[in-house]
């Protein structure tokens, strides 16, 4: 599935080549894609079975910049594979390696490529690139939920090395544990958020402030995406505690939506931390902007 405007506060859109995954650390015990697949809605009820849709790069065209809400124009953000992972396993060489070569011939397009396998894709990036750079619209990504994980930001690290500069990001969503030894050292932009849906697990605040504090005392881009659910919102949770009200922790956020405490009523949970919202943009997003407007890049 190809979604022009995704909900996804952190992207434009999304670019689905294939669809399904398998599960590799804790991040994933909840999946929405799964949960999304097995309902149906894509055509299957099998998540563990990967589809392939290598059509879908024609609708890459879908994605040139347009003018934002300040009337310049912007480039799009493209996450690939949001119900599926880029670099899985049972994806052949030869369909990524066509993915790439079509990611290449829209410049103008951010590609966010997300992943929990780094290693696949050190390798490929480090055999494909190695020589030449990385194009400068692949932003490169890896999902670090918590200190488990920690050694995924190493291998994005080591590729860096290899490679030379390119976009390197880190999703620390779900948070469902302390994240005080990620190390964001290298990275250009830090996404964060807690798990939300019904099952959601919860997001004690001090592993919020872990992984939102380390990006702010670096100056690394941060874009705290959502709490996930209510009860990990602290507005919702000092709200309850001075009413005497006995309301929900879903109506308690209403309630500080109504007073405009929180700020952010679109995320789920809200998104207010600590008296505003964060979601600024890599250093190459506003790059790529000047650049489309000054007329140097055709977009």
């Amino acid at each position: 599935m190809t979604v022009l405007n995704s909900g996804i506060s952190w992207c434009t859109g999304t670019l689905n080549l294939t669809v399904g995954c398998t599960k590799v650390s804790a991040a994933c015990d909840h999946c929405y894609a799964e949960t999304l697949v097995n309902r149906g809605l894509h055509g299957s009820r099998d998540f563990a079975e990967l589809r392939f849709f290598p059509q879908r790069l024609a609708d890459l065209r879908k994605f040139a910049p347009a003018k934002g809400a300040d009337g310049l124009v912007e480039p799009k953000m493209v996450f690939v594979n949001s119900l599926s992972d880029f670099w899985h396993e049972a994806i052949p060489d030869d369909f990524i390696e066509k993915a790439l070569d079509a990611f290449e011939a829209h410049p103008s397009t951010i590609m966010q490529i997300l992943t929990k396998r780094p290693v696949r894709m050190r390798k490929v990036i480090a055999a494909r690139y190695g020589n030449r750079g990385v194009p400068a619209n692949f932003w490169l990504g890896v999902s670090a939920e918590d200190n488990r994980v920690k050694g995924r930001l190493n291998i994005l690290r080591r590729l860096k090395d290899q490679v030379g500069d390119f976009t390197a990001f880190c999703s620390v969503e779900p948070i469902v544990a302390p994240c005080d030894e990620l190390d964001y050292a290298g990275l250009d932009w830090v996404l964060t958020g807690g798990e939300s849906g019904p099952r959601c697990r919860p997001m004690e605040f001090s592993w919020l402030e872990q992984a939102n504090e380390k990006a702010i005392e670096a100056d690394i881009a941060l874009h705290f995406k959502q709490f996930g659910a209510p009860r990990n919102n602290p507005l919702v949770v000092e709200m309850m505690r001075r009413s005497a009200r006995g309301l929900s922790p879903t109506a308690t956020l209403k309630m500080a939506v109504d007073l405009g405490a929180e700020l952010a009523p679109h995320e789920k949970g809200g998104a207010t931390y600590k008296g505003r919202v964060i979601q600024e943009k890599p250093p190459h997003w506003h790059k790529l902007k000047a650049e489309l407007n000054s007329g140097r890049l055709v977009a």
